[in-house]
């Protein structure tokens, strides 16, 4: 079995142990993100958002694993997440529990097109604002930019939390371009990183 390992954000430039066999590929499917979670070292951080998310086109790379199971656990020691956040489909359909029924779909049909790769797997961490240890409320745009500015004003521009967030924020590659970065670059004044070319590759 040949697997698509699929990513969007921090992922891409710093994999850490994942084990992957390429470089990134430009050319994944399309997925709603949006910085809509909340880590626990306080970085605002991409989730798959099918309620508030923006359709971005990702990234793929193959996974050194030609087993599911390993390619999953790989991805889960990589994210620090526990197993129902590691997300899987196969070419043929077979697909694991927690996937939203519109993702599947997109990365299925994603599939058909990319033999012999025949299955894929990706983190599908949710996003948290709900929560009472979070925000508390539903999530909105403007509330993403609160939060930034909260973190500026309670942080300094020195304080490791704060360079965590803007590192994040900054350093998710081009495609990635949801509403929310778009406002957080414009209130901020931040930019995109240029992500060294040697993390990609064309085919």
């Amino acid at each position: 079995m040949r697997i698509a390992i699929i990513a969007w954000g921090s992922l891409i430039w710093c994999p850490g142990s994942l084990r992957i066999r390429t470089r990134w590929r430009c050319h994944g499917p399309e997925l709603p993100l949006e910085f809509s979670r909340i880590a626990a070292d306080g970085r605002l951080t991409l989730a798959i958002d099918p309620i508030n998310g923006t359709p971005c086109q990702t990234y793929w790379a193959e996974s050194a694993h030609s087993d599911l199971d390993l390619a999953k656990a790989n991805l889960q020691e990589r994210e620090k997440c526990v197993t129902a956040n590691v997300h899987s489909i196969e070419a043929t359909g077979d697909a694991g529990d927690g996937a939203n029924n519109s993702v599947h779909d997109s990365i299925r049909s994603w599939l058909a097109s990319k033999a012999p790769i025949t299955a894929a797997v990706w983190t599908g961490l949710p996003s948290n604002w709900h929560e009472p240890a979070k925000r508390n409320r539903e999530y909105s745009v403007d509330d993403a930019v609160a939060y930034v500015r909260k973190c500026m004003n309670e942080n300094g521009s020195s304080h490791d939390e704060l360079k965590r967030l803007k590192e994040y924020i900054c350093n998710a590659p081009r495609q990635t371009q949801t509403a929310a970065r778009a406002k957080i670059f414009r209130f901020t004044g931040w930019q995109q990183a240029e992500l060294s070319e040697t993390l990609f590759e064309d085919t």
